[in-house]
């Protein structure tokens, strides 16, 4: 005679018993206690199986519906394919700007494929020159559209000379496959003809969409 087990989870409950030697007037508490484990390891007011049929569901999950009244076969949830990263770093070779002139520093990138570009662009050791206001510049350029331009300037005495370490700017361009994405840099720091620029000049692309 095994007498009435006790469970309140699933994994409590004893196979084996009851017994059939424990008494008849017990078998109402057996039943008690398994509806007991069933409501609180099933706790839920849906008017539907809990585990609803599986047959042709294959590929499917099970998901509480919209109205938190039941749950529903949905279909498998698919993450959108986005596109594989394309990096480029490109360094340009000196070049000599004449004065007052947007000259192209030699630097290209052809997109190999239609996306939106993060393009970081700049030139480094960027010139120098007397008077009171010198100017340098830099621009992105696709095809023969102006993107973006960045510009410095500074003032000095006629008898002393300005330097830059570096000028840079970006943008986001869209971009389509064949394009081409080039520098120009400007300078006017007379009375020089011309300075050397580019030493390195660069784009950093990164392809975000």
């Amino acid at each position: 005679m095994a007498g009435l087990e006790t469970a309140k989870w699933i994994y409590e409950l004893q196979k084996t018993n009851p017994s059939g030697s424990d008494p008849i007037s017990e078998g109402d508490d057996h039943i008690r206690m398994i509806k007991e484990v069933l409501k609180d390891s099933f706790p839920s007011d849906f008017d539907a199986p809990q585990i609803p049929d599986v047959s042709g569901n294959d590929s499917k999950i099970l998901a509480v519906n919209e109205t938190g009244t039941g749950t529903e076969w949905v279909d498998k949830y698919t993450p959108p394919e986005y596109p594989t990263l394309t990096w480029a770093r490109i360094r340009g070779a000196s070049k000599m700007v004449p004065i007052d002139l947007w000259t192209d520093l030699n630097i290209s990138y052809t997109v190999p494929t239609d996306g939106t570009y993060m393009v970081l662009f700049g030139i480094q050791k960027w010139g120098y020159g007397v008077g009171e206001l010198k100017e340098n510049g830099v621009r992105l350029l696709k095809g023969s559209e102006t993107r973006m331009q960045a510009y410095q300037f500074t003032a000095a005495a006629s008898s002393s000379r300005a330097a830059w370490a570096t000028l840079s700017s970006s943008d986001i361009v869209e971009a389509e496959e064949g394009d081409v994405f080039t520098l120009q840099g400007y300078q006017d720091n007379g009375p020089n003809i011309s300075i050397e620029g580019g030493i390195p000049s660069y784009m950093n692309i990164l392809r975000i969409a």
